[in-house]
């Protein structure tokens, strides 16, 4: 069952977002890993939506689903980032930098659900109406646990996101 709301949550806040389009931009896929220094390491998939604002600056809506295995650092987790994103590009290199809102699930342990905010630097390719992304990024969040008083689970970390994206407009 956590696997499917897992799988769930990304599509359908995606699918929300998209509806609300504007005609310059682009959709797109992601796989993504993300290190932390209390739960090591974590791999998911993510939906992103792009919104051109003018040739050199964009905004990104993101939603994706992060799954931690069992370590001697943690237990299982799920983590859900809800990301906007603001980014420069220049060429075929951008850098941005952007708040979120984490959510997360787990049967053992679930922390609270944290604001955080990303910094991130990358490379995208477009040509014949179809695009790759290629970037690495930093996570600053720390969440409160919910069974500790003060406690908290350090979520930061560098993580990397490999996708393909659909120009639209």
């Amino acid at each position: 069952m956590t696997t499917l709301r897992a799988l769930l949550l990304p599509i359908i806040v995606a699918a929300v977002l998209a509806a609300g389009a504007t005609p310059a931009g682009a959709l797109g896929g992601f796989a993504h890993w993300q290190n932390s220094e209390d739960m090591d390491s974590g791999f998911g998939l993510g939906l992103q939506h792009q919104f051109k604002i003018v040739p050199i600056f964009s905004a990104e809506a993101r939603a994706a689903w992060v799954g931690f295995s069992s370590t001697d650092k943690g237990p299982d987790m799920n983590m859900y980032p809800l990301e906007a994103i603001g980014r420069v590009k220049l060429g075929l290199l951008y850098g941005g930098g952007g708040i979120g809102y984490y959510l997360f699930s787990g049967d053992d342990f679930q922390p609270k659900n944290s604001v955080g905010g990303t910094i991130l630097a990358g490379a995208e390719f477009t040509m014949l109406g179809l695009g790759a992304f290629a970037e690495a990024r930093y996570l600053f969040l720390e969440a409160d646990e919910e069974d500790q008083v003060g406690g908290k689970r350090k979520m930061n970390g560098f993580g990397a996101s490999l996708g393909v994206i659909i120009p639209i407009g």
